[in-house]
């Protein structure tokens, strides 16, 4: 049996998805992959547009379909109706209708069988730009991975080039020998700075005694002008 234009058609849709579908492609590649997207995306577009043809054209034959079924009802009514008029003498125009109805049956059948092809073709069309969508998004994921990898590693390497540069200015005072000296600096002011105020608080203890020492030859060099005064004061009145 001859195949039609849309059983053609339909085995074109499901060799293009095997071939896009099992392309071998380097994973590793971003060059590869984006390559591929690129494909992809071109054989979705024309599915796409395929699609939209088929669904169009099985919608016009749809309507005509309708139209041969809407006349085959009529003709049948009609025939029915003149041969329950009870008037023999108009029989003939039924029998017409019957065989017009007869040659309309194929075409509608054809119209059948036309759009049953190409209900099987959008479906296998709508089922291919599924699975290209995504296979397209797999990929999409793992070419913004490669990207990913590549950005980070021309950071590492820029990190490292800049550290290597840093080290021919710096010579010998390497990072850590700079934390190391800046360390011992820091020890060695918080060391004086502990000795002055060490220094400060016994200079501070020497004022305070001579401080005290002062105030007690005062107070008692006034107990004892007391004492002589009261003395003085006893022995003139005996």
């Amino acid at each position: 049996m001859a195949q039609t234009i849309w059983q053609k058609l339909s085995l074109v849709v499901r060799g293009n998805i095997h071939e896009a579908l099992n392309k071998a492609i380097d994973l590793n590649s971003p060059a590869a992959v984006a390559q591929n997207i690129r494909d992809l995306e071109t054989y979705i577009e024309r599915m796409e547009e395929a699609l939209t043809k088929t669904e169009g054209d099985r919608n016009d034959l749809r309507r005509q379909l309708h139209f041969l079924q809407t006349q085959l009802e009529k003709n049948t009514g009609y025939a029915r109706a003149i041969l329950e008029d009870n008037n023999p003498s108009n029989d003939h125009l039924a029998k017409q209708l019957v065989q017009k109805n007869v040659q309309l049956k194929p075409r509608a059948a054809g119209l059948e069988k036309q759009i049953a092809e190409m209900t099987e073709v959008t479906a296998a069309l709508t089922d291919t730009i599924s699975k290209l969508n995504s296979k397209r998004e797999i990929l999409v994921t793992r070419l913004d991975e490669l990207q990913t990898m590549d950005y980070t590693t021309s950071a590492k390497a820029g990190a490292a080039n800049a550290l290597r540069d840093a080290e021919k200015f710096l010579g010998e005072d390497s990072i850590d020998n700079l934390q190391g000296r800046a360390h011992r600096r820091a020890s060695e002011a918080d060391a004086a700075l502990k000795y002055q105020l060490q220094k400060s608080s016994s200079l501070h203890d020497q004022a305070a005694d001579a401080i005290l020492v002062t105030e007690v030859d005062d107070e008692f060099a006034r107990l004892q002008a007391e004492a002589q005064q009261n003395k003085l004061l006893r022995g003139g009145r005996s």
